[in-house]
């Protein structure tokens, strides 16, 4: 009696184990590289939001001080997750020393800050205004 023996194709017969396995490990380092890529965009629109949150409560506080007459103040207040400094100084010396003023220059500064992980970050606005005398001489 004969036996019959076939010929078998190995191109034909599938993957191996370790065919499977190096597939394995190439997307696991695609999606990996996937995913840092998804997160670091996700924190960069975050942060983005909160500078652009803190811009806009700076520049409140600078148009809430637009209205009267201005007077020597430092006032700390938060907002949600923020620190708002307005500070309001007489500066004498951007005044002309030639001529009675009646107005004075006055710097303003509002700083906004917030915590984005462990670090502090923080937003300042400055401006010189004139304003009427409150009395003070300068």
């Amino acid at each position: 009696m004969r036996v019959l023996t076939r010929n078998i194709d190995r191109s034909l017969s599938g993957f191996t184990l370790v065919e499977i396995l190096v597939a394995f490990v190439v997307a696991i380092i695609v999606l990996g590289a996937l995913y840092d890529i998804y997160a670091t965009g996700l924190r960069s629109s975050t942060s983005s939001e909160k500078y652009t949150n803190a811009i806009l409560l700076a520049e409140s506080g600078l148009d809430a001080l637009a209205a009267g007459p201005l007077i020597p103040i430092d006032t700390t207040d938060s907002i949600g997750g923020y620190e708002r400094r307005i500070s309001v100084r007489l500066r004498p010396d951007f005044a002309s020393t030639t001529a009675p003023l009646t107005v004075f220059p006055y710097e303003v500064e509002v700083q906004v800050a917030w915590r984005e992980g462990v670090r502090e970050r923080a937003v300042l606005l400055s401006t010189v205004r004139l304003s009427p005398s409150t009395g003070e001489t300068p």
